[in-house]
């Protein structure tokens, strides 16, 4: 279903998925993706597969060893304006490294890498009370729920979180990040917490 976020609404997203090819070894394949969102500071979609299109001309027949060598490649040939091309083409690449080593990516990064990543519970700013989502949250075993807001009236954001804190009852454990992106300033975020 769409997402509702202070800023858009999204019913789609597009990106570029990135396949990172091993020279050495053709069964090696990394991969990426780039899903950039202009109105968050990012490129265009076609932006973003321009910008890959010239990296990846850059890029072939060189070798990488380290994670250090690919934050060479990558400065060398991505732009700071163009970050999801930058993103898409270095998880490749850090992939493909991680597969070489028969790792998972994590490893590249610490010696005990956790097999979890806790993330939290997206629920969109849409009008209503989602209120069954969140309870289904917590019931899934999130300890977050990312609740999207200032779409519309303060009023309705405060109406939508009571309804939340209401559904999830005394759920000790459950916190609820608001995320306003942008759309409050911080004294407008700070008097509206309050509420």
């Amino acid at each position: 279903r769409p997402l509702a976020t202070a800023r858009a609404v999204y019913e789609t997203r597009a990106g570029v998925v990135v396949r990172a090819l091993d020279g050495r070894s053709p069964a090696a394949n990394g991969w990426g993706e780039a899903t950039p969102l202009p109105e968050h500071g990012t490129e265009t979609l076609d932006e973003c597969a321009s910008a890959l299109g010239a990296a990846t001309a850059e890029i072939r027949g060189h070798s990488m060893e380290t994670v250090a060598d690919v934050d060479e490649l990558l400065s060398a040939v991505c732009w700071p304006h163009r970050p999801a091309a930058r993103h898409g083409l270095a998880l490749a690449l850090l992939d493909l490294l991680a597969r070489r080593r028969r790792w998972p990516l994590a490893r590249l990064f610490s010696a005990e890498p956790t097999d979890r990543v806790e993330t939290a519970l997206l629920l969109g700013a849409e009008a209503g009370a989602e209120a069954a989502a969140a309870v289904g949250g917590r019931d899934a075993g999130f300890r977050y729920l990312k609740v999207k807001v200032a779409r519309g009236p303060v009023e309705d954001d405060v109406a939508r979180i009571r309804a939340i804190r209401e559904a999830l009852g005394p759920s000790e454990g459950v916190l609820l990040r608001l995320d306003a992106n942008g759309g409050w300033t911080r004294d407008e975020a700070i008097e509206r917490i309050k509420t």
